[in-house]
C-alpha cells in the first residue's frame, strides 16, 4: 500500500505545472501555527518566485505555498472571500496602468472588471474597515490621501488628505503602507531611510501622531495588515540594501511594541500583506484535509499518512473534505484528485 501511494505521489508531481511548486509542509506546522498570512512577491533574488502570491504561517517563515502569478501590484486587501487590489506598471508610452482586480481565495482565479481602474493613480496600501464596512486605499506617494474603494467598479473617492506637516515628531517625507484596526482607526508607516515611525492618522484633519519609532528604514516598498484576533499589525519589511532583509515583524497594538519573527529563507520584497481568517473559505472545501481553508501539499501529506495506517489528527470535516473525487469512500484516488485541484488552482 505504501509503495502504491508513493508511486502515485511521484507520478502526480511530474504532472504538476511549474508555477505551483508548493513546498511539502509537515502537518506539525499546522498544529502549532497561529496566524496565516499571504502577500505578493514584488521583487526577489529568486527569479522563479517573483510576481507570485504566497501564503505562510507567522511561526514558520522557512516554508510557504506559491499561488497565482500576476503583474506588479503594491496595494491589495482581503474582504469576504476575495483579495481586491490595483495593478501598477508603465507601458511603452510611459502611461501608468492601474487596473482593478479581485482574486478568489478558494479558486485563486484573478478577475479584472472591464474598464475598472484607479485612473492612473498609484495605490500603495489598502485595508478593509469592518467598523464602517468600507474598503480604503492609500494613494499617491508624493501627496498622500486616503480614498474609499467601490468594490463593484474600483472607483476611488477621496475622503481624507494626509497632512504631512501636522505631526508631533518633526519633518515627514511621506507614508508607506496602510492598516485599519477593529475600531476603524487608520495607521501607516512613515517613509524613512533610517527609522520609520508607526503613526495614527487623524480621520478628521489628516494629522499624524507617532506611536512607535521602529528603528528600521522603509526605503523600499513595505506592507502591513491588522489582525483583530491577536490585536497585532503584521509588517513585511524590506530594508535599504540589495538583500531586502525580508523581515516579518508584528506590532502589539496594546502597548506599541515591535517584535521580529524572522526572515524568509528567500530574499524578497513582499507587498499586499493580509491575514487569512477562519471564515474565508467554506468548511466543506474538497481536498482541504487539514481544514485550513486551502488545498495544498499539506493536505496530500496528511491524507498519505492516514492511508499508510498512521494516525494523524484529522477532524470529521477533514475526512469529508478528503473525499476529493466525491465517490463512496476515501482512498488513494483522492490523492490524485487533490493533486488535480492544486494543479488547476
Amino acid at each position: 500500500m505504501k509503495k502504491t501511494i508513493a508511486f502515485l505521489i511521484t507520478a502526480a508531481m511530474l504532472c504538476l505545472p511549474f508555477a505551483v511548486q508548493a513546498k511539502i509542509e509537515s502537518p506539525s506546522i499546522f498544529e502549532t501555527s497561529s496566524v496565516r498570512l499571504e502577500g505578493y512577491i514584488a521583487s526577489s533574488k529568486e527569479t522563479a518566485a517573483i510576481n507570485e502570491w504566497i501564503g505562510f504561517y507567522d511561526n514558520d517563515l522557512s516554508t510557504f505555498d506559491v499561488y497565482s502569478s500576476m503583474d506588479m501590484t503594491y496595494g491589495a486587501a482581503y474582504y469576504n472571500g476575495y483579495v481586491y487590489g490595483y495593478l501598477y506598471g508603465y507601458d511603452s508610452a510611459s502611461v501608468l496602468h492601474s487596473e482593478f482586480y479581485r482574486i478568489s481565495i478558494n479558486t485563486r482565479l484573478v478577475e479584472f472588471i472591464d474598464g475598472a481602474s484607479a485612473g492612473g493613480e498609484f495605490i500603495y496600501g489598502m485595508a478593509y474597515n469592518y467598523a464602517d464596512n468600507t474598503m480604503y486605499a492609500l494613494c499617491d506617494e508624493n501627496n498622500p490621501y486616503i480614498a474609499s474603494v467601490n468594490l463593484e467598479n474600483g472607483e476611488l473617492t477621496r475622503v481624507l488628505t494626509v497632512d504631512l506637516d501636522d505631526n508631533d515628531f518633526g519633518m515627514c517625507l511621506g507614508l508607506q503602507t496602510f492598516a485599519i484596526d477593529d475600531n476603524g482607526d487608520f495607521y501607516a508607516l512613515t517613509f524613512s531611510a533610517t527609522s520609520a515611525r508607526l503613526v495614527r492618522i487623524d480621520k478628521q484633519n489628516g494629522s499624524l501622531t507617532a506611536l512607535l519609532n521602529t528603528g528600521y528604514d522603509t526605503f523600499y516598498a513595505q506592507s502591513m495588515t491588522y489582525d483583530p484576533v491577536t490585536n497585532r499589525i503584521y509588517w513585511a519589511h524590506a530594508d535599504n540594501n540589495s538583500s531586502y532583509n525580508n523581515g516579518i515583524f508584528y506590532i502589539d497594538m496594546s502597548n506599541y511594541t515591535l517584535t521580529k519573527l524572522g526572515n524568509f529563507d528567500v530574499e524578497l520584497e513582499l507587498t499586499c500583506l493580509y491575514v487569512v481568517n477562519d471564515d474565508i473559505a467554506p468548511a466543506g472545501l474538497l481536498g482541504d484535509v487539514d481544514c485550513d481553508g486551502y488545498v495544498t501539499m499539506a493536505d496530500v501529506t496528511l491524507l498519505s499518512m492516514y492511508l499508510n495506517g498512521e494516525d494523524p489528527e484529522i477532524t470529521a470535516q477533514g475526512m469529508l473534505n478528503a473525499n476529493a473525487n466525491e465517490d463512496e469512500g476515501v482512498d488513494i484516488r483522492d490523492i490524485a484528485a487533490i493533486y488535480s485541484i492544486i494543479s488547476n488552482s
